[in-house]
């Protein structure tokens, strides 16, 4: 096993439940930071940019035992296995198309950072479940470490320092991954979402468009930092969430008493095709897979743990997919028939 198929094992979040699991797969906090007398990434000279990365990652290397992390060099991966590293929003699609990028992970998976993409460090905590004030905890500890070895520009009147006006001041974001399958069947998304927006939230699809995200799962995160601290900012989310739970549970259950019939053989249905198909795509894969995580969060469905679909959602993606075929030697022409064998495996 290769150095990024190790990492990769590690940074299996989805692989585990958590709080509020049947409505909110994971939470997200990720943290902005520049270095002082740097220009923002850019700009940043050929020079630059490699002592800024030098500088990070020295700095993450002194940390104390209870820190571990492994360093990969985009360049020196392939194709595929960055494209898995964009399925599992450990990259994004920007920093993609970087050949000298670099990605922070931690021996646990639940901390990555990529160096230089928009700023100088973005550096997030991931945790399966609603546990945004674990995954706070978790990477703002880490701001304090890397604070005695790394000096980040910031102004007391403006916080932070970051490349984009919306980042400025606490340069924090949370952010949730939500499954809403009731609030779609009802028709009653759209304007959840709108309201949601409204309240100064962004929404975001998990694949797809954002009016229709695939699998009903949405990204629910704040759109500004400046003007508030991380404690309320945290508070906004919290406050948000907490209604919105309420509703999709309070709809899945008014939709399975008013049409039990009609779903449980949706559900079934979706059982049927993933547990016999010889070929499927990601999208009808992603489709089935939302339906059978609905039927486990009513009770339906008793006999698969709502974690391995979870997981699923992300072990299905095209890359995740090739990423096992290489490591095999299949042909990744062949990728429909085995996202079908991985997926009845697992099932």
């Amino acid at each position: 096993m290769n150095q990024f198929e190790e990492v990769m094992k590690k940074s299996d979040w989805f692989c585990s439940n958590g709080p509020d699991y049947d409505v909110v797969i994971s939470s997200r906090v990720r943290f902005i930071r520049n270095l002082i007398n740097y220009p923002f990434p850019h700009i940043l000279s050929e020079e630059e940019d490699d002592e800024v990365k030098t500088i990070i990652v020295d700095a993450f290397s002194q940390l104390p035992d209870d820190y571990k992390f492994t360093v990969l060099n985009l360049d020196e991966i392939s194709s595929i296995e960055k494209n898995v590293l964009l399925e599992r929003n450990i990259v994004s699609k920007d920093y993609f198309n970087q050949k000298k990028g670099v990605v922070i992970i931690s021996e646990e998976g639940d901390i990555n950072g990529m160096v230089n993409e928009e700023d100088h460090l973005r550096f997030a905590c991931i945790k399966p479940g609603h546990a945004l004030k674990q995954a706070f905890d978790t990477i703002d500890a880490l701001d304090s470490r890397l604070e005695n070895y790394l000096t980040f520009a910031s102004s007391v009147e403006w916080g932070y320092l970051t490349s984009s006006l919306k980042n400025l001041g606490t340069g924090v974001r949370f952010s949730v991954l939500v499954h809403l399958p009731a609030l779609e069947l009802t028709s009653l998304l759209s304007e959840t979402l709108n309201l949601i927006i409204e309240k100064g939230f962004s929404v975001k699809a998990f694949q797809g468009s954002d009016n229709n995200s695939l699998g009903d799962i949405y990204q629910i995160s704040n759109r500004v930092s400046l003007g508030y601290d991380e404690q309320e900012i945290l508070s906004h989310m919290n406050k948000l969430l907490k209604p919105l739970i309420l509703l999709e549970r309070k709809t899945r259950e008014a939709l399975y008493k008013k049409k039990k019939g009609e779903i449980e053989d949706k559900i079934l249905r979706a059982l049927g095709v993933l547990k016999y198909c010889r070929m499927i795509s990601s999208k009808e894969a992603i489709e089935h897979l939302s339906l059978i995580r609905f039927g486990i969060s009513l009770g339906f469905v008793t006999d698969i743990p709502p974690e391995k679909i979870t997981s699923l959602f992300f072990l299905s993606q095209k890359s995740h997919v090739e990423q096992i075929m290489k490591r095999m030697n299949f042909d990744t022409n062949l990728c429909d028939s085995m996202r079908a064998e991985i997926i009845r495996d697992i099932l």
